[in-house]
C-alpha cells in the first residue's frame, strides 16, 4: 500500500504500454496526477516515475532512479492482484462460447451464465468420476 506522505520511485522499463496505461489508470484512481501538463505514461520514454506526497506523478531515466533515495515501488505493489481462475471457470467459459455461439440460443445473459456453469460443474463431476 502506498503513504502518500512519502516520495516513491516505480521502475517502469521492464512493463509493456498496456501495462503502462493500466498503471497509469490505478495511479489516476489513487488521486496521482501528472507534474505540469497532461502526459500519457504509455507514449513516454522514460524508465522511472516519481510519485510526490503532493500527489504528482514525474517521470525521468535510469539516472534518475539510481539518484534519488526514495523507496522503490514495484508495478505489483500499485496494481489489484487478479484473482485466481479455477478449472470449473475455465469449463464455464468454454461451454458459454458455445452457448453463445448457437444461433438457437435464447435467455437473457443471466440464463446463459447459469447454463454454462452447469456445464462446467457436469464436467467436473464425470473428470471426478
Amino acid at each position: 500500500m502506498i503513504d502518500k506522505t512519502k516520495n516513491y520511485k516505480i521502475d517502469v522499463s521492464a512493463i509493456s504500454t498496456v501495462e503502462r496505461i493500466a498503471l497509469q489508470g490505478e495511479l489516476f484512481k489513487q488521486g496521482y496526477k501528472w507534474y505540469n501538463g497532461g502526459q500519457n505514461v504509455s507514449e513516454l520514454d522514460a524508465n522511472v516515475l516519481f510519485l510526490s506526497p503532493d500527489m504528482e506523478l514525474s517521470f525521468g531515466g535510469r539516472k534518475s532512479f539510481s539518484r534519488y533515495d526514495y523507496p522503490i515501488l514495484t508495478v505489483s505493489d500499485i496494481m489489484p492482484q487478479k484473482e485466481e481462475r479455477t478449472l470449473r471457470d475455465w469449463f464455464a467459459g468454454m461451454a458459454l462460447n458455445g452457448i453463445v455461439a448457437n444461433p438457437d440460443s435464447n435467455g437473457s445473459f443471466e440464463d446463459f451464465a447459469k447454463e454454462s456453469y452447469t456445464y462446467a460443474d457436469a464436467m467436473l463431476k464425470e473428470r471426478n468420476r
